[in-house]
């Protein structure tokens, strides 16, 4: 008998406490979607309508249970034996209600208590987490101002560990402010605290470089751009294997959340941005023979990776007057030919040229503004 109601007792406990312990999660969950993605409504409310409702049963089965066990002990159910069905369900459950509030009252004050302390114990961690998903949220909609709010609050909770990536973080919103000082000041900070010797930090560091040469450019130091600029060339020749970033999210948890620096190819064709503001349309052309080097280089070549890069030229040397660049890009599109016949196994010059055309084409905007190339945005 003892050990039926001990039995009873447990189920019915084991029944509200996970009800809490449930309920209070899917709260919290709602609430943090709400603040995090600034919008509850878009959570499926239908999550909280279950579980409150199962919640509720739940409360109702487990003050059953109670009462069935102090029946049993008690032996009073004998004397509803004559009485309707609903009315001793209803005496049951009125019976045990008590106890189930006291077990869930005193569960929910222990789930705040240590979700509280969990808080506390990590509020570095998930200032600095949600720092960074605002930022990068608010930089994905174009909104540079609030990025830099976010980013800002991210390098206050980073820690030693974190602040290089946050710092790096705050200094692309900067720049895209056009606020070129400041950003100066935060990439020269990520520079210093990087080790050239730790393979973790050099992915980061090569766009830590670019984006320090990039912030020259925008102010045209073209020298200082293009110093930086050959820094982080200098990185990936050096390390062709990059292990990228690891970095500590929330506790010991730590992801790789710069995986691998940019190709060399797209590395050098950052010195052509400098050379067209420069107005240096044979110097370019050298530079975009270095990018074929590269790409020559690599195991597996495919074509549509050498009319990116061609593209991408003779988009840099739009900006300068046609007579300067007539010569340059039909050199560089003979040379690309050439590479393409070679590694690619493209049948001649004539049918790369074709490629070249429909490539450009497929990179046109529609009238509606897209790009017609896969009839899908791309993100």
């Amino acid at each position: 008998m003892n050990a039926m109601i001990l039995l009873l007792k447990t189920a019915a406990s084991m029944m509200i406490v996970g009800t809490v312990v449930a309920v209070v999660a899917v709260l919290v969950v709602w609430l943090g979607y709400g603040f995090v993605e600034e919008s509850q409504a878009s959570f499926p409310l239908w999550i909280v309508f279950v579980v409150s409702l199962v919640g509720f049963l739940n409360f109702l089965i487990g003050s059953f249970l109670f009462g069935v066990a102090g029946q049993v002990a008690t032996n009073s159910g004998a004397d509803q034996k004559e009485a309707r069905f609903d009315d001793k369900l209803s005496d049951t459950i009125d019976e045990g209600w008590p106890l189930s509030l006291v077990i869930g009252k005193w569960t929910f004050v222990a789930v705040s208590v240590v979700l509280t302390g969990l808080i506390a114990c990590f509020f570095s961690d998930l200032k600095f987490l949600i720092g960074f998903h605002k930022g990068m949220e608010s930089s994905a909609q174009g909104n540079p101002a609030q990025a830099q709010k976010w980013f800002g609050l991210s390098v206050e909770a980073a820690g030693n560990d974190r602040v290089s990536i946050a710092r790096f973080l705050l200094a692309g919103s900067l720049i895209r402010s056009h606020k070129y000082a400041e950003a100066e000041l935060e990439l020269q900070r990520v520079i210093k605290e990087l080790d050239e010797k730790n393979d973790e930090h050099l992915a980061l560091l090569v766009y830590a470089y670019s984006a320090l040469s990039n912030c020259y450019m925008f102010q045209d130091k073209f020298d200082a751009a293009e110093s930086w600029t050959k820094k982080a060339i200098k990185v990936i020749e050096e390390h062709p294997q990059m292990y990228g970033l690891r970095l500590r999210l929330i506790g010991p948890y730590k992801q790789f959340l710069i995986p691998e620096p940019p190709p060399l190819a797209v590395a050098i064709s950052g010195l052509n941005d400098i050379y067209v503001l420069e107005k240096k349309p044979e110097l370019a052309l050298s530079t975009y023979k270095q990018i074929l080097a590269a790409l020559e280089k690599q195991p597996s070549l495919k074509e549509d990776e050498i009319l990116y890069e061609l593209n991408r030229f003779a988009n840099q040397m739009h900006r300068l007057p046609a007579e300067q660049t007539s010569a340059p890009m039909k050199e560089a599109q003979t040379a690309s030919a050439a590479l393409a016949v070679h590694k690619c196994h493209v049948v001649d010059e004539a049918k790369f040229s074709a490629d070249f055309e429909k490539y450009k084409a497929d990179r046109l905007p529609k009238a509606d503004g897209l790009p017609k190339s896969d009839g899908v945005m791309k993100h």
